[in-house]
Parts: structure tokens; C-alpha cells; sequence
């Protein structure tokens, strides 16, 4: 009902409580519409809603929500924002949760079911489960499926991009992992080849850092992050850091074992790498198993890595409305062509009910030491079928080849 809602022309509210004329704003302040539980999508999904009265000949309009946002506002305390259309993504769980208000509905389950759009999860209804099963499942597929857009960051001035915050946003709790991928970089050649992420996760904020070393030159960089509720033992995420001596590979202990090998990808976070060859680095896993796997990030021909980091994502291999996947650029040209730009069309091996969310990093990286590091990679046209991805470079950027997992 979410998605018929967005794509309406028009909505129409009829609201049975309140009649026209003198004092109608205190009768549509008390309206019993406002209590219901599916009123949150029928006031957020559409574009344009239209308020007529009870009235018995002649119903009047009285008002739209557009002309009774601050109205709406008060009643609701829904921010105008999110009112006026901005994406709901962009507001922390805790307070989307919040706008319901012990929601009113005529079935019990339907209390977690009028929330699914404004979570943007997709789940079976089970009527009889009751509403607190309901509303365990409605979290725990939010926690399963939920990835943020790409947070991105310029500097126009150059030098180093350092401590630099990132995203500031609320989280459900401190029992949070939050995965990070580089998927966009850009640093001057002749100077350091260093790039560091982090992520602090409280009860109250997630704050994201990126750091270069002081001889690094970093005019721009940006990440795509995933975040895990720790008590979702499906989903499980963590860093690894990697140092010379214990190239070429480490064994990765996942959290809690799986009751079966796992789906794995891995995004590359951050590195330090010579300035004086050219950068080429893989992080890949090999020998998943239910309680492990091997995790191998390395360089090749003769390109020097002092530090790398990368991020891993684990889920259970049979959960569904979940995929994932890696496209190489290697896959569509030969490795000594040199080209601007990479992109292609993936379609997905079962259509998903709506069109899901999609966070892309890099996990490989060739690039000539002789120009600048500069790449970018993002996804769009997403359809419930499949999207469009993109990997390509800016400026004097000489690249041999890439690999983004998704």
C-alpha cells in the first residue's frame, strides 16, 4: 500500500469526526483519523493529500496538506520536513517509531504490518502471530536490510583531509556494528598513498571519521556504511586490520557461528601503500565456513602495502530478501586498456518485491603511481529487477582495473 500511495496522483481524506464551518480546526485537531495506525503512510507516502469534511450535502474541502503542514505538524509531531517529501531515510529509526504513538488499529498485528513502509522492510504477513512477534520480526528485518546511502565529503582547498566528520545520525543502541567501504578517493600523485576510516557507534550517535597521514595530499573521499544490530545474529559485520607480517591471509572468527557456511563480501576501509609503485591491492575471502573463513587482502607486483584495512560482511546464505555480488571491471575489458569509465547492468537472480537498497565499495584497486588516485564508484537506476553500476575516474587518473562488491 506504501509504494500505491507514492506513485498517486492525488489522496483523498474523508474525515467522518469533522464538519465544516466555524471551530472545524479544533474538531480536525481531535480528529480520531490522526490516532489510526495506517494514517502514518496515508499522510507521509503520497505527494499531495486533500482534507474534505463530514458534512451530509455538501462535503467541503478543508484544506490540503501542503495549506495544514504546521496544523499537521502540531497534531502529529511529525518535522514539516518529512511531511514535504524528504526521503524517510533520512530520519534515525528511533524517531520514525516515535511519529506512531501507540497506533490504533482493528487487528493486533497490523500494528507492526502500517509501519513497513516507513521502514522501507518487505516481510510476509502471518495474521495470528500476535503483535509483539510481529513487531520482533519488523526489527529484525530492519536490522537485516537497513544501509544507508553513500556519505561523501569535498574538500575544495586541498591538503589533508584529517579527523574530518563524516556523518552524524541517531542509532538504536550501542549494540551496533557499523561496516565501512571507501567508494570514492581522490589524492594528488607524489605524495603519501594513506587513507583511514573509523566509525564510533553510542546510544545516542554514530560518528564517522576519515584521517590521512601527514604526507598524504586527500582532496576528496567517500564511503557507503552499513549498519548491524549486534543482537542480529543473521547479519554479522567487523573490521580486520592487517599489518606486513601477517600478510598474505587471516582467519576471520565470526561472532556467533552460522549453522552454515555464510554469504561473505569484504570492502576495503583503508590502506597505506608505497608512493612509488603503482597501487594495487585485492581483499578477498576464501574457505567460508560456519564458524570462519579466510580473509586475504594483498598487494601484487612489486606494489609496497605497509597497512590495510578492510570491513566484512557475513550473512546466513538462505535469508531472503538479501543479495550480493562483485563486478569487475576486468570482466568487460582487458587489464592494459586504459579507459575513463566502467558500467554495466546487473540484474538480480530473483526480482525483489520493490525495489531494495543498494551500497557498493571497492575491494580491488590497480592504479598507475604516475597520476593522481581518483575513482568513484555508485549505483543507480535501482529497480526491484536490478540496477545500473558505475566505477569510474576523474582527471589525470590512469586505472587498470577495479572491483566493487555489493
Amino acid at each position: 500500500m506504501f509504494e500505491w500511495y507514492q506513485n498517486a496522483q492525488k489522496c483523498y481524506v474523508y474525515l467522518s469526526d469533522v464538519k465544516s464551518g466555524p471551530g472545524y480546526e479544533l474538531a480536525f485537531k481531535k480528529s480520531g483519523w490522526f490516532k489510526r495506525g495506517w494514517t502514518l503512510q496515508e499522510l507521509l507516502a503520497p505527494q499531495k493529500v486533500e482534507f474534505f469534511s463530514s458534512d451530509k450535502i455538501d462535503k467541503k474541502k478543508l484544506g490540503s496538506k501542503a495549506s495544514l503542514i504546521t496544523q499537521i505538524h502540531e497534531i502529529t509531531e511529525i518535522p514539516e520536513l518529512a511531511l514535504h517529501g524528504e526521503p524517510l531515510s533520512q530520519f534515525p529509526p528511533a524517531e520514525r517509531l516515535r511519529w506512531a504513538k501507540n497506533p490504533k488499529t482493528s487487528v493486533e498485528e497490523d500494528e507492526a504490518y502500517c509501519l513497513l513502509g516507513i521502514f522501507g522492510v518487505f516481510m510476509p504477513l502471518i495474521y495470528g502471530e500476535g503483535s509483539q512477534h510481529a513487531k520482533a520480526r519488523l526489527k529484525n528485518e530492519y536490522h537485516s536490510l537497513h544501509l544507508t546511502q553513500p556519505q561523501r565529503v569535498y574538500l575544495h582547498d586541498g591538503g589533508n583531509l584529517s579527523n574530518r566528520l563524516l556523518h552524524r545520525d541517531q542509532v538504536d543502541s550501542s549494540k551496533t556494528e557499523i561496516s565501512i567501504g571507501l567508494t570514492d578517493m581522490w589524492e594528488k600523485m607524489g605524495f603519501g598513498r594513506n587513507i583511514r576510516t573509523r566509525a564510533n557507534a553510542s546510544s545516542s550517535n554514530c560518528l564517522l571519521t576519515i584521517d590521512s597521514w601527514p604526507d598524504t595530499v586527500l582532496f576528496r573521499a567517500g564511503i557507503t556504511l552499513l549498519a548491524l544490530s549486534q543482537d542480529n545474529r543473521d547479519f554479522q559485520g567487523a573490521w580486520s586490520n592487517s599489518f606486513p607480517g601477517e600478510w598474505p591471509r587471516s582467519t576471520i572468527k565470526f561472532p556467533s557461528p552460522f549453522e552454515k557456511p555464510p554469504r561473505v563480501l569484504v570492502w576495503l576501509s583503508g590502506f597505506d601503500a608505497g608512493d612509488t609503485q603503482n597501487l594495487r591491492i585485492d581483499a578477498t575471502v576464501a574457505d567460508i565456513r560456519s564458524e570462519s573463513f579466510q580473509l586475504h587482502v594483498t598487494p601484487w607486483d612489486a606494489s609496497k602495502l605497509y597497512f590495510a584495512s578492510a570491513t566484512w560482511i557475513a550473512y546466513r546464505a538462505d535469508l531472503k530478501g538479501v543479495a550480493s555480488g562483485t563486478i569487475a571491471t576486468l570482466s568487460y575489458r582487458s587489464n592494459t586498456k586504459i579507459v575513463a569509465s566502467d558500467d554495466g547492468i546487473v540484474k538480480f537472480e530473483k526480482p525483489f518485491p520493490r525495489a531494495p537498497k543498494v551500497a557498493i565499495a571497492v575491494n580491488r584497486l590497480d592504479y598507475s603511481v604516475h597520476r593522481d588516485l581518483c575513482f568513484r564508484a555508485y549505483v543507480d537506476n535501482v529497480t526491484a529487477d536490478g540496477f545500473q553500476w558505475k566505477m569510474s575516474h576523474e582527471f589525470n587518473a590512469v586505472c587498470f582495473g577495479r572491483t566493487s562488491g555489493l
